[in-house]
């Protein structure tokens, strides 16, 4: 998970990437005023519909430059563990990655990021490319009682058992919920032959 300077988390599962940040309002905690909530964060389907600016395409130049950065730092001996944002120099493309930050801070609170070069590295490769992004938008943390930062999610064929397995371990169903973090993101390695699918919704809106 990554914490956001000071801040919360960011997740691993891989093809596109999902990145989505949970809205917090500037109301203090102490206050019972309740107020509408306002701007780009209170979003329907249609809204976002309308509006595609949130899906990123990577082109082969941004694809190599994460590929060559991911290689050349499995090369180094970085781990999932020991990865830092200078370990994961990516030069001007280090300015995309801060508009993608602006886009969950301040707009929707989420982006689809299309053609992350899983077909270019092998699974070790991967995880350091992933986790290489994710530390240019905040600071990893763990994201569960083993401190892992970046943690799979598949079916392993484990019974639901009364909560004490994480369901995204199993084939359950999963209900809207929000993680303890300031950004999550999925990363989609291998499509599932059938479901699998993620939603979103706008906690403002819901709000509201």
């Amino acid at each position: 998970m990554l914490r956001r300077t000071g801040r919360g988390a960011c997740r691993r599962v891989g093809r596109p990437l999902l990145l989505t940040a949970p809205v917090h309002t500037d109301t203090p905690k102490e206050t019972t005023v309740r107020r509408p909530q306002h701007g780009a964060a209170v979003w329907r389907t249609a809204d976002v519909t309308a509006d595609t600016s949130w899906r990123i395409t990577l082109d082969e130049s941004q694809r190599g430059a994460f590929a060559a950065t991911a290689r050349a730092t499995a090369a180094r001996g970085v781990t999932a563990d020991t990865m830092t944002i200078d370990a994961f120099p990516l030069g001007s493309l280090a300015d995309e990655i801060a508009a993608w930050s602006r886009m969950l801070e301040t707009g929707r609170g989420f982006l689809l990021l299309h053609g992350f070069p899983v077909d270019l590295l092998d699974d070790h490769e991967i995880e350091l490319a992933y986790l290489g992004l994710g530390c240019h938008l905040g600071t990893p943390v763990g994201q569960n009682a083993q401190g892992e930062r970046l943690t799979h999610i598949r079916d392993e064929r484990l019974p639901a058992d009364a909560g004490r397995v994480r369901l995204y371990r199993t084939r359950e169903r999963q209900d809207f919920h929000t993680d303890g973090a300031d950004i999550i993101g999925l990363l989609c390695l291998r499509r599932a032959e059938r479901g699998g699918e993620s939603k979103l919704v706008s906690s403002w809106a819901l709000y509201n």
